[in-house]
């Protein structure tokens, strides 16, 4: 989040917040609790305050080094590297060097390159209902709280809590677009292989770059604790978060007398796995990740996530919904996802400054990703119902083992929650 939030915003604005702003939560199996390990929650809970704390440091210290707020407003669309000007001026091009117009707009045209205003509103949901309402990470947090009251209170104030990324990431990442143009705005491929290794651009660097260069020593150790507290919560809900699935729903019932040692050693060991694949997949990461690294996380998410959601959204909602419907929808939407990212990293774009012509396929450039996520959630619903409707349907008895609660307050749902009562 430090580095993709605040490089996106040093290559164009204040849309990328929507990431974070663009956010629903469902605290589920919550009257089935399942505790964790009482050092993880004390861990995430320092995290939290020590990012916070972490957070304001860069942000005041670069607001200083401008004179304030405003002259973001007055330089930030004028901040580009010597390269740009010198092209700009001499022959009236290199406009890929500059932010775009827009770039102090959230919501944005539909054609919009960087972030469509129709991506934003229905594509960015499908993300975030994933991230919010599906994602074992987010939902172990919930399945952690006492009660379904304190679960409902964490996730109040973790909403409150994502209003901070504006000012803490978005924030500086435009500030030190203006700061160091020659580097963060970079136009020419050779001096961005230069800068940072990657030639379709540097603005990934903006938040290392403010941090080791404005901070005094001890805010920059504070800082780098900020950043590795993170990255181990993320690191390890993440792996977690996968043996977990992957030794109860994967393993387990291929082995169901297996002993709680026999579990244990297999998680550990899947965490192994994982560490390996993670490890491996950084040499592609480096290749394919292009200019903005948050792009590049959440066009995957597109990608792969689509009928994962509405097979959610259809198994609470819709009865009617079969197993078989879900299985050949999950199959068929994901092997469509699979194709558009192939069809993506086979062929790179021309980075700016550079006269090679865009060699992407069409349905790659002309339809945005989150326009992707739209459309493939569309194709998933059409796969869903049409083969639940030639399918057998569920008994009566399946279905009363799931049972949805709704919680309504003022007129809002509070929390919407999907209890397992048993197995088939």
């Amino acid at each position: 989040m430090f580095i993709g939030i605040a490089g996106s915003a040093a290559a164009s604005g204040y849309a990328i917040i929507m990431y974070e702003w663009h956010c629903y939560t469902m605290p589920q199996f919550l009257k089935m609790r399942f505790g964790g390990q009482r050092i993880r929650i004390w861990l995430a809970v320092v995290n939290t305050f020590l990012t916070i704390v972490s957070g304001i440091s860069p942000l005041s210290v670069s607001l200083f080094e401008i004179d304030g707020y405003q002259s973001i407003t007055n330089i930030y669309l004028k901040s580009a590297s010597n390269h740009t000007y010198e092209q700009h001026g001499l022959y009236g091009n290199m406009s890929c060097g500059f932010p775009p117009d827009n770039s102090f707009h959230i919501f944005r045209s539909v054609d919009d390159p960087g972030y469509p205003v129709t991506g934003m509103l229905f594509g960015l949901t499908i993300l975030a209902t994933d991230a919010w309402c599906t994602n074992q990470v987010c939902v172990q947090r919930s399945l952690s709280a006492k009660t379904l009251t304190h679960a409902k209170a964490g996730v109040i104030l973790a909403a409150y809590l994502k209003f901070l990324p504006f000012v803490f990431f978005v924030i500086p990442g435009m500030i030190s677009r203006i700061l160091f143009p020659d580097e963060i705005a970079c136009s020419d491929p050779d001096a961005c292989t230069n800068i940072c290794d990657n030639a379709a651009g540097c603005t990934n660097i903006a938040y290392p770059i403010l941090v080791n260069r404005l901070l005094p020593i001890g805010l920059k150790g504070l800082m780098m604790a900020a950043l590795l507290s993170a990255l181990m919560s993320s690191l390890t809900s993440n792996f977690n978060s996968s043996a977990t699935l992957f030794t109860m729903d994967m393993y387990r019932p291929c082995r169901p007398k297996a002993k709680e040692k026999e579990l244990m050693i297999v998680s550990r060991l899947w965490t192994v796995v994982l560490a390996g694949i993670s490890i491996a997949w950084l040499p592609i990461l480096g290749v394919v990740q292009g200019a903005k690294f948050w792009d590049y996380i959440q066009s995957i998410a597109s990608y792969l996530l689509p009928p994962v959601v509405m097979v959610f959204y259809f198994g609470i909602f819709w009865k009617r919904t079969t197993e078989v419907a879900a299985f050949w929808t999950m199959v068929i939407g994901l092997a469509i996802g699979i194709i558009r990212m192939g069809l993506e990293w086979s062929k790179s774009g021309s980075p700016c400054g550079s006269n090679d012509p865009d060699e992407r396929f069409a349905m790659v450039y002309k339809v945005h990703y989150l326009h992707f996520a739209m459309i493939l959630a569309g194709i998933s619903t059409i796969l869903l119902i049409c083969i639940s409707f030639v399918t057998k349907p569920r008994t009566k008895k399946q279905n009363a083992a799931i049972k949805a609660t709704y919680s309504w307050k003022n007129g809002s749902v509070a929390s919407i929650g999907v209890l397992q009562k048993g197995r088939r």
